[in-house]
């Protein structure tokens, strides 16, 4: 099997297992009596972990190797479920979200820079990860609705197991070409003077796409559709079908023009700015599945900025710093999200992440 083909395999899996915990995890943390301001401040973690461990693994796996950080994503993943399976208090789901943080990382540390190492400084390769991860998302979405007609909450988390020890064994596989250690490339990863000249630039551009994602992304959907009475299965698959037609858009969206991502861009702005309005489920339904599609634009914009401003030899490293930015965006808006709900209700999340992506369109270039 070629190498990178293994990756996107080993990204299905990824995928798949995170679809299943997105839609199970904030009911089942809301189930045990977790309040939504302590599940805004959980979930605001995730990000901070994510990006520290993640910069230092990117770092790392420019001077040793990938390989390693693949075997460590399947390995912290099943660690995860197994916290999140026996966690009945706030600190215990806390050291849920710190452990797959730093599984996530050691992922989306090594992914992009193995194919580009292999497919060449293009933006194709890395939007067909990107479709790839959430068409797969959509799957374990999908696969969650399905399971939840016959098992509750705790079983179908534990389904999540089988595709993380998956990847463990599919990253066993993986060859890579052993290159001398040249520990003093430590020290001219970060220097900026050796970055692109609109490398700032493209740090708060990712900023911005990170607070306005945050806003509506990890427990919010799931917990303003179950605020409307959707049942579980139906959260499953409503937010299935999303991310089915968000990776399907993405790849789609990544052929296009550039001048119409913007179109598309400010379309998707009005989808969020219409979804806090509505309260008839039908309506509220429609709306979830045209920001799935409109959302799809939002991932091609990332890809654009990383395939344009990094730099060879440091490919993991330039595109930890950039992701750096839409983390700490993340995770400030994720932590907010739960204190604004609770003040002025859902829909202030969807407008202000509306509003800030309007922002990011005038300033993208």
């Amino acid at each position: 099997m070629k190498e990178t083909r293994k990756i996107f395999f080993i990204q299905s899996l990824y995928a798949i297992s995170g679809g299943i915990i997105a839609i199970i995890l904030p009911l089942l943390m809301k189930e045990r009596g977790i309040t939504l301001i302590s599940i805004g401040l959980i979930y605001a973690i995730l990000p901070i972990i994510f990006q520290i461990t993640r910069m230092a693994f990117a770092l790392i796996s420019d001077v040793f190797g990938r390989k390693i950080f693949f075997l460590l994503n399947g390995f912290l993943k099943a660690f995860s479920i197994f916290i999140y399976y026996f966690a009945f208090s706030p600190f215990a789901f806390l050291g849920g979200r710190i452990v797959e943080g730093i599984s996530n990382a050691s992922l989306w540390s090594v992914n992009r820079a193995f194919i580009l190492e292999r497919e060449g400084k293009k933006r194709e390769p890395l939007v067909k990860l990107r479709s790839i991860n959430n068409i797969f998302s959509a799957v374990g979405r999908l696969l969650t609705g399905f399971l939840a007609i016959f098992f509750v909450n705790e079983k179908i988390l534990l389904s999540s197991l089988v595709f993380a020890i998956l990847i463990f064994f599919v990253a066993l596989t993986i060859k890579e070409k052993k290159e001398k250690v040249q520990i003093k490339k430590f020290f001219q990863y970060f220097d900026l003077k050796n970055k692109h000249p609109l490398f700032l630039r493209g740090f708060f551009l990712c900023f911005l796409i990170g607070i306005s994602a945050g806003l509506t992304g990890g427990y919010v959907l799931p917990l303003f559709l179950k605020s409307l009475s959707f049942e579980t299965k139906n959260i499953g698959i409503l937010l299935g079908f999303q991310t089915l037609l968000l990776g399907i858009f993405i790849f789609f969206f990544g052929k296009l023009k550039k001048k119409r991502w913007f179109l598309i861009g400010l379309f998707y702005s009005i989808t969020l700015f219409l979804i806090g309005y509505f309260k008839n489920p039908f309506l509220i339904s429609l709306l979830v599945l045209l920001l799935g599609i409109t959302y799809g634009i939002v991932p091609v914009f990332n890809e654009d900025l990383f395939s344009r401003l990094i730099k060879d030899g440091t490919y993991a490293t330039d595109i930890g710093i950039l992701t750096l930015a839409i983390h700490l965006g993340r995770a400030l808006s994720l932590a907010s999200a739960g204190f604004l709900i609770n003040l002025f209700g859902f829909w202030s999340i969807f407008f202000l992440g509306g509003v800030i992506f309007i922002l990011f369109l005038i300033f993208y270039k």
